[in-house]
């Protein structure tokens, strides 16, 4: 079983280019959106956690009844 998951490893990388590459073909950036949009959305967190709108914090409740 294994064996044949590495044989085919070329096709699914193949086809997993293909369907990358066909969703991106008709917008005006490109394949350009599959970078742009994670870093978009990094950015925008960045910006809330540094301003202070949106505060991550350490939990300090003790989890140990729920083990």
């Amino acid at each position: 079983m294994f064996r044949d998951i590495w044989r085919g490893r070329g096709v699914a990388w193949r086809l997993a280019v293909r369907d990358i590459s066909a969703q991106y073909r008709q917008t005006a950036l490109g394949l350009m959106w599959a970078l742009i949009l994670p870093l978009a959305n990094t950015a925008v967190w960045i910006f809330l956690n540094g301003s202070g709108i949106v505060q991550v914090s350490v939990t300090r409740r003790d989890l140990t009844p729920c083990v």
